[in-house]
């Protein structure tokens, strides 16, 4: 079973399932326009659940408002885990594996790019990583955290066009650090980390042949 967010055969945006064996497919969320978005589709509690970040867009006079929120598959109801993620700043990115943490990026061309984690409960943000370019972190699935919760791998965008870059971000004292691979450019995709965190998959070669 896979969780995505993606575009069905009617058109319509939102989160699904697929099932890998049979190819069907199931709906969990779908956008409406200019008034819903949802965002970073993740299983939770050992696959029987999924979360995501729901977007209510900004309306006349209403603010944009983000939430994040669970969707259990056995009971097919939708329940808020954070209702207001006040001081969530930018583009949702993902969670920690213990929940405790979400990810987001800020930064609209020509500002620098910069990861912000927040916490719900404290509703407190802080930065961990910040690069000299505009959307620097844009590709929704490129961001993977270690089991323990201590820091993430994530797919940057480089100096060059179509560059790309794998950088380690602990969220301890420690400064983020370029992970040296041997691999001049990385196609701008998601990315997976083995659970021991000593190994990680990503797509490498010519992005436009890709």
């Amino acid at each position: 079973l896979v969780v995505l967010r993606g575009v069905d055969l009617q058109g319509r945006e939102g989160v699904f399932l697929v099932e890998t064996a049979t190819g069907s497919v199931r709906t969990v969320a779908l956008k409406v326009r200019d008034e819903v978005g949802y965002y970073v589709p993740q299983f939770a509690r050992a696959g029987k659940a999924v979360t995501y970040f729901k977007e209510r867009f900004r309306r006349g006079d209403q603010p944009r408002r983000m939430s994040y929120v669970e969707w259990d598959l056995t009971t097919n109801t939708e329940r808020s885990l954070h209702d207001d993620l006040q001081g969530f700043v930018g583009y949702p990115l993902g969670r920690s594996p213990d929940g405790r943490l979400l990810v987001g990026v800020t930064g609209d061309a020509p500002a620098p790019s910069t990861l912000v984690v927040y916490d719900p409960s404290s509703r407190q943000a802080r930065e961990v990583f910040r690069v000299p370019r505009p959307n620097g972190f844009t590709t929704e699935g490129a961001l993977q955290w270690t089991d323990d919760n201590r820091a993430f791998v994530i797919n940057v965008r480089g100096e060059k066009d179509n560059e790309r870059e794998l950088w380690r971000v602990p969220l301890d004292d420690k400064q983020p650090r370029r992970m040296d691979i041997g691999v001049g450019d990385l196609v701008n995709s998601p990315i997976a980390l083995h659970p021991d965190g000593t190994q990680v998959a990503f797509i490498a070669g010519d992005p436009v042949a890709s």
